[in-house]
């Protein structure tokens, strides 16, 4: 018997399964909810969804490489939309080790946020002419980022 969630995305949806209770169909809808067949919608593009490390935070970056892109934050458990997180050209999403804190990774910076209040805990600002992040990753104690761009220098950076 398969037990837990599968989360994955089609088009523009972007799917939460129960895969204890597994049913099909899904519609498109504006806005971003979970029905009561587990299926989590969103009107926008769905860029990318990631499970924070303690499984209680569902994100997804929507509106990605555009000037209205956001973080959907979502209770893992409900499907509750918590809070947006917006930052123009958003890509990618990473979270800290303890999921207390994610950092929205786009062109032209990268910003860490407080899940719990939106506050702005660090901007990383790609200065460089052509410095682009290609991936941003915390350290497994998350006190440091490390953080590639895509003319393939690294960098490490200390988390407040």
């Amino acid at each position: 018997m398969l037990c837990g969630l599968l989360a994955y995305c089609i088009s523009n949806t972007a799917k939460v399964q129960d895969m204890t209770r597994h049913s099909g169909g899904s519609m498109s809808l504006r806005g971003a909810f979970l029905s009561e067949d587990t299926t989590l919608f969103a009107g926008k593009d769905v860029w990318r969804m990631t499970y924070s490390p303690d499984q209680k935070y569902i994100t997804m970056v929507i509106n990605a490489y555009k000037h209205d892109s956001s973080i959907a934050l979502f209770d893992a458990k409900t499907g509750r939309h918590i809070r947006s997180f917006e930052q123009e050209g958003l890509f990618d999403v990473e979270f800290r080790s303890d999921s207390q804190a994610m950092i929205g990774i786009s062109s032209k910076k990268s910003v860490m946020w407080d899940v719990n209040n939106k506050k702005v805990l660090l901007t990383l600002h790609n200065v460089e002419s052509g410095e682009s992040p290609s991936a941003i990753r915390f350290s497994p104690s998350g006190a440091e980022l490390a953080v590639i761009n895509t003319n393939g220098i690294l960098r490490l950076w200390t988390c407040p």
